[in-house]
C-alpha cells in the first residue's frame, strides 16, 4: 500500500499540501485488510471477518490479528472499483488513515513514533492547492493534529485488540477457515490461509474461561466475527459487479474506433 513513506518534516515538505482524494487505488491490490476491535461493530455487517496470521507471541504461540475479507485471490480487493471508487458499505481505518502513518525511527525506543507520509501516492502537491500540513508557525496543521489523534487511537485499540485475539488464541478457539466464495461465474473459489472463531469450543468453554474472554473484550471480537460471516455473500456480490463494469467497458466504443479516418491517410488541412 505505501510505496515511499518518509517522515514527515518541516523543511522537507515546506511548501506542501494534502490534494484531498476520494480514490482507493491504492488498496485495490489487497485482499485482505488489517482490523482493530473498536470498528469491528461496523465491519462485521459490511463484510467478513477473519483472523490472519500475524507472527507468534514470545513463547511460540501463534499470533493472530483480525482482517477484513475483501478479495479471493492475490492482488484482488472486490470493493474497490477499477477507476477507485469504494464499493463497500465501510472503510477500515487502515485505509482510512492513507498516505500518513505513525512509525518507529530506526534504533528508537520501542513506543517511540514519528508522523510519516507516502510520497508516492500522489497526494502530495506544491501548486498551493489542498490541505496544509503545517500552519503559519510551522507546528502541524489543525488536520495533521486530527490525523495524528486518530492514528495514536488507532495504534492503541490495535494493542488491546492484539492482547483479545492472544487470549482466544490461548483457549483454542481460532481455527482454521476453509472459506470458499462463489465466483461471478458460479463457481467455488477457495480462499486460504485465514482462521475464523470455533463456535462449538467457545460455547464449550467452562464458565471461568468464558469469564476471562468478557472481562477481556475478547468475547465481542470472537461474537463479531461470528456476525460476520453471514457477510460472504458481499463477495460474490461483488464480484459481478466487477464482471459487470468489466462487460460495460469492453463494449464502450474506443476513441480511435469512433474517429476511424481510413488507413492512415495524411490529413491537410488548407486555410
Amino acid at each position: 500500500m505505501y510505496t515511499s513513506l518518509v517522515a514527515l518534516g518541516r523543511e522537507a515538505h515546506a511548501g506542501h499540501r494534502l490534494a484531498a482524494s476520494q480514490s482507493f487505488a491504492f488498496a485495490a491490490a489487497l485482499p485482505v485488510v488489517g482490523l482493530v476491535g473498536s470498528e469491528l461493530a461496523r465491519a462485521a455487517v459490511a463484510m467478513p471477518v477473519a483472523f490472519a496470521p500475524d507472527g507468534a507471541e514470545d513463547d511460540g504461540a501463534p499470533r493472530f490479528t483480525p482482517v477484513a475479507v475483501m478479495g479471493v485471490r492475490q492482488g484482488q480487493n472486490l470493493f474497490v472499483a477499477p477507476d477507485g471508487r469504494w464499493l463497500g458499505e465501510y472503510v477500515p481505518a487502515l485505509l482510512r488513515r492513507y498516505p500518513f502513518a505513525l512509525v518507529r525511527p530506526d534504533g528508537a525506543e520501542q513506543d517511540a513514533r514519528i508522523l510519516a507520509v507516502d510520497e508516492g501516492s500522489g497526494r502530495l502537491t506544491t501548486d498551493g492547492t489542498g490541505i496544509p500540513l503545517f500552519d503559519e508557525a510551522g507546528g502541524l496543521s489543525e488536520h495533521l493534529q486530527r490525523v495524528v489523534g486518530f492514528l495514536q487511537q488507532l495504534e492503541a485499540n490495535g494493542v488491546v485488540t492484539a492482547a483479545a485475539c492472544a487470549t482466544l488464541a490461548a483457549h483454542g478457539v481460532i481455527v482454521p477457515w476453509e472459506l470458499s466464495v462463489q465466483g461471478a461465474d458460479g463457481a467455488q473459489q477457495p480462499v486460504g490461509g485465514l482462521y475464523r472463531v470455533d463456535e462449538a469450543a467457545l460455547n464449550a468453554l467452562p464458565d471461568d474461561a468464558f469469564l476471562e474472554l468478557r472481562r477481556s473484550g475478547a468475547l465481542v471480537v470472537a461474537q463479531l466475527q461470528l456476525v460476520s460471516m453471514q457477510r460472504i455473500s458481499v463477495l460474490s456480490h461483488l464480484a459481478r459487479v466487477h464482471e459487470q463494469i468489466a462487460a460495460a467497458e469492453a463494449q464502450r466504443p474506443k476513441l480511435d474506433e469512433m474517429l476511424d479516418l481510413g488507413g492512415g491517410d495524411e490529413i491537410a488541412f488548407t486555410f
